[in-house]
């Protein structure tokens, strides 16, 4: 489903073809359908689990993005790796007029990476979101109001829905709109019969 124009979404292959490709030409009211979704989006997000939900999946967030302590310690023996090899040259002889900067640079990079290490070693995750609920309940707030601040709405629905929203026809003839790589599925009652759409204010 597509914008047919000022006032309607309608079928992509509809307006593609100009009505050859698909006999849904008759399309639906563009405030009606975006008004029926975002109300059952509201109500659908509005509840106490699916905050539960986000409130775990913050956590889990926080949770993995710690230091990597494993990568830290592979460059760790890397650099120490090269100071060895550096000074094996000097002590073999070996001596060049950048020696000395090398092993320089080599000492300076252990000391960047142990610092890095000891930091991590004590790193602890966040583990609340500070004021989440008053976020979301903002962010639900602004759908609701979209009306009055439709960019402020665009940007709350594109954070919630990054992949865009995808309308579909159920087996009762009902328009479902999907949120991608999301548990999210509302039924909108809104006409039938149109093609995989991507939804947006």
């Amino acid at each position: 489903m597509v914008i047919v124009d000022a006032y309607r979404y309608g079928c992509s292959r509809a307006k593609a073809t100009g009505g050859t490709g698909c006999s849904h030409t008759s399309g639906v009211p563009r405030r009606a359908l975006e008004r029926g979704l975002l109300q059952h989006l509201v109500e659908h997000l509005d509840r106490p689990e699916i905050f539960a939900a986000l409130r775990t999946a913050v956590s889990e967030a926080l949770a993995c993005a710690g230091p990597d302590l494993a990568g830290l310690r592979q460059q760790l023996a890397k650099a120490e790796r090269v100071r060895e090899n550096i000074a094996a040259a000097l002590r073999a002889g070996i001596i060049t007029p950048t020696t000395r900067e090398e092993l320089e640079r080599a000492e300076a990079e252990i000391a960047r990476i142990r610092t890095e290490l000891e930091g991590a070693r004590t790193w602890q995750p966040a583990q609340i979101v500070p004021r989440l609920a008053e976020r979301w309940r903002h962010a639900l707030l602004t759908l609701t109001a979209y009306r009055t601040d439709t960019l402020a709405a665009r940007e709350v629905l594109a954070e919630l829905a990054p992949d865009g929203i995808t309308v579909t026809t159920s087996e009762n003839g009902d328009l479902v709109a999907e949120i991608a790589a999301s548990p999210v599925q509302l039924n909108v009652v809104a006409g039938a019969g149109f093609e995989p759409a991507t939804f947006g204010l």
